[in-house]
């Protein structure tokens, strides 16, 4: 028995799954912990015939004096909690690099010319694969040096075979980053770590099975294929895993209202799924979604990586109709153009609102009024989540831009709300909407809309600091969202902000606006917490992502790029891994106090019924403890049991005593107190009348009584019996039992009874 196998753990295998779990964490959903636990369970079933195998055939070994001891299959418990750890270290990590990836974009439609390219690639790998399969299975058939070479190929080339043609496109199209990388960093690690074990003699192998290559000093070629293979498998697996749900839920038309859990079966039917059936349409439509929100908010891109797969993919394409019907008013080249533009969209909207326009209508429609690059984000928009009167508001906030060619639009602090409601409020809502969709709640109506409304407001907030921000750029198009009121308080002109939108008096307003902004952020941010848990990390990292440009433009010196105060890359990683951190029903500290003024649940207490509350608690705790301390003192010789029971049976009847006589005094007040007689019945027969040989108060005595000499003599009998019974019982064990019992007593015991309390 040894513990250097176990040590091999608790130092190198370990230390990186807790580092990776506390790095992953806050993006951590049902859906990855299924992923994870699906393809743990799948490794372990796979590698336990396997590693048998090898180790009663001797291929390898572990001596006595490195492993605990206990054995599953003759495999030690350390190597099978191996394939435990190494699943989960590379696929937390395989998460962790996927996860800003939008990997539905990667699916490809194998038609046309690209039809036979796919082909030969799908083939090269399989013939590949059955190649090495071949190799290997004659050099275990012939024995010797290449046996351990050849069992390690005829045991996971049939994996890799099998996972290649499930989803050999998704392993050939996504980036390095998603495939290649968490294959090598976790097999470079392994390497490292074998070497060292095979140097102190954790685990041996046979001499004469393999080849006595080495990959550099301590490292045989044999266990670097191994670990390059394994963890090939792993993130195949994770590969196949992502475009089964890619597939799911890309092609509603394919996969009506899919699970956000799915079972086995409907990945396997979605990974069959021919590519052929793809829906070509919705691929270009979130192609070019990802391409526009990449180039046009670089804080929502970072955002959208937050949010769940299907979640997701309805809010790029939310984003995109939202950013091409912007651009097509704002890149018109004059008012009547934009308003032509605006007339096309809302007949756009109407017909997908409206039952009497089959699709083939609408789809004309937009070819026929849209330039074709905007054409997808239009035909894709989810409607079908969405209510039309967001979408109606906000090219009516359209329409109040185009009203800036006759001069200044916002002249209060009310106008720009309403225009900041109109184009920001209804996108935030909008979301909400979506959010609520994927994931259904049980709130009431009332308090979803409650909901919906505070997402407006949070809406104009993040307005608020994007037209702070923007004052320089809108200026050069013309256009000043700074109320006329606050202008003229500050002593400027309309045509002087146009004219210099960097002087040093527009900082005042700025940090008015800002002011603003946080002050309907902060009243509105906690209806964060009553969105759906999956959403609420999330929705935080979009809104503080935004907000930290404010927080920017607070400085006094920010970092100006293209016009516009940014922040660097590096923060806003660190802003949505920390919100993300963030637990559910967060309240930051300044804002403490105020919250807690506002909580309606929040009751004040008196402190004397604080202690009567209070007493039984306190009461059967101190019970506990006197006997805690009479058990230790019997046990160790220093107070006889006999002394025990006896002061404690008449420290027991004093007790009573005394409650027996504060009881009477309050029987007497309440007899004193006149009661009104009960009218006699109509009937003139006589009623019989209770006994009166024993008042209620001797009866309670006389049943406390019984009750006492019952427990008391049942004490007394069984005592003897329980001493012979426990003679044989070791210490420890009966330690033990009366630690639990008394554990039980105390969590277990009726502690809101008051005076009534009891087991």
């Amino acid at each position: 028995m040894g513990f250097d196998y176990a040590l091999v753990h608790l130092k190198y295998t370990i230390p990186p799954a807790v580092l990776l779990t506390w790095l992953y964490r806050p993006f951590y959903t049902k859906l990855d912990a299924y992923k994870v636990v699906f393809l743990v369970l799948v490794a372990i079933l796979s590698t336990i015939p396997w590693d048998s195998y090898l180790i009663r055939t001797g291929i390898w070994s572990y001596p006595g004096h490195v492993i605990v001891g206990p054995k599953l299959y003759d495999i030690p418990l350390e190597e099978v909690f191996f394939f435990f750890i190494q699943t989960y270290n590379t696929s937390l990590l395989y998460l962790l690099l996927t996860r800003p990836t939008f990997q539905p974009v990667y699916l490809r439609i194998e038609s046309g010319p690209s039809r036979n390219s796919w082909r030969a690639t799908k083939l090269a790998g399989q013939v590949f694969l059955l190649g090495l399969i071949a190799w290997g299975w004659r050099r275990v058939q012939e024995g010797g040096e290449g046996t351990y070479t050849g069992l390690i190929l005829i045991w996971a080339c049939p994996f890799l075979l099998l996972l290649w043609s499930l989803a050999y496109q998704f392993i050939v199209m996504l980036p390095l980053t998603n495939t290649a990388l968490p294959i090598l960093l976790p097999t470079l690690y392994l390497w490292i770590v074998d070497t060292l074990a095979l140097r102190r003699g954790t685990w041996v192998i046979s001499v004469g099975t393999k080849y006595a290559v080495h990959v550099w000093d301590g490292l045989e070629i044999e266990e670097a294929l191994f670990f390059f293979v394994t963890n090939t498998l792993i993130v195949f697996g994770q590969l196949a895993f992502d475009n089964a749900l890619a597939v799911l839920y890309t092609f509603p038309g394919l996969f009506a209202d899919p699970s956000l859990l799915p079972s086995p079966a409907v990945l396997m039917r979605a990974l069959l799924t021919p590519s052929s059936k793809y829906d070509a349409a919705r691929l270009q439509g979130l192609d070019e979604a990802v391409l526009r929100l990449k180039r046009k908010s670089r804080s929502f891109y970072l955002a959208s990586a937050t949010f769940p797969g299907p979640l997701r993919a309805d809010l790029l394409l939310l984003y995109s109709f939202c950013r091409v019907a912007d651009d097509l008013v704002d890149n018109a080249s004059d008012a009547d153009e934009a308003k032509a533009w605006i007339a096309k969209l809302r007949k756009f909207l109407s017909n997908v609102y409206s039952d009497k326009v089959a699709p083939s209508t609408m789809h004309a429609q937009v070819c026929e009024d849209f330039p074709l690059g905007t054409q997808s984000a239009l035909l894709q928009l989810p409607a079908a989540k969405l209510s039309p009167q967001p979408l109606e508001e906000l090219l009516q906030g359209f329409e109040m831009d185009l009203a800036f060619d006759q001069g200044p639009l916002i002249k209060t602090t009310e106008d720009l709300r309403l225009y900041s409601e109109r184009v920001a409020g209804t996108v935030a809502q909008m979301c909400i909407e979506l959010i609520f969709c994927w994931y259904p709640s049980t709130m009431s109506a009332e308090e979803q809309r409650s909901i919906v409304a505070a997402g407006n407001n949070m809406g104009v907030a993040l307005q608020y600091v994007n037209i702070a921000r923007d004052i320089g750029v809108d200026a050069k198009i013309g256009r000043v969202y700074l109320p006329l009121k606050w202008l003229s308080d500050a002593g400027l002109r309309y045509d002087d902000v146009l004219q210099r939108p960097s002087q040093a008096k527009l900082e005042s307003l700025r940090k008015q606006l800002l002011h603003d902004a946080f002050s309907l952020y902060e009243t509105t941010k906690d209806a964060i917490e009553r969105l759906p848990a999956e959403a609420r990390g999330p929705i935080r990292v979009a809104v503080e992502s935004y907000m930290e440009i404010g927080r920017v433009l607070r400085q006094d010196k920010f970092k100006i790029k293209a016009g516009r105060a940014t922040v660097p890359k590096l923060r806003r990683i660190m802003v949505a891994w920390t919100t993300l951190n963030l637990p559910d029903n967060y309240t930051d500290e300044t804002t403490f106090l105020d919250h807690l003024q506002r909580n309606p649940r929040l009751q004040p207490y008196e402190f004397w019924s604080l202690m009567a509350d209070a007493t039984v608690i306190v009461q059967h705790l101190a019970s506990v403890i006197i006997f805690c301390c009479c058990f230790i003192a019997i046990i160790h010789g220093r107070v006889s049991p006999v002394a025990v029971v006896g002061w404690a049976s008449l420290c027991t009847v004093l007790a009573w005593f005394l409650w027996d006589h504060w009881m009477g005094q309050e029987f007497k007040a309440v007899a004193s107190v006149p009661l009104t007689p009960a009218p006699e019945p109509e009937t003139g027969e006589a009623v019989p009348r209770a006994s009166q040989s024993l008042s209620p108060r001797a009866k309670q005595r006389l049943a406390t009584a019984k009750s006492a000499v019952l427990i008391y003599a049942a004490l007394l009998g069984l005592s003897p019996i329980l001493k012979s019974l426990t003679r044989s019982t070791t210490s420890d064990s009966i330690w033990a039992l009366s630690t639990w019992l008394l554990m039980m007593n105390v969590a277990f015991f009726d502690y809101t009874a008051g005076t009534d309390a009891h087991l």
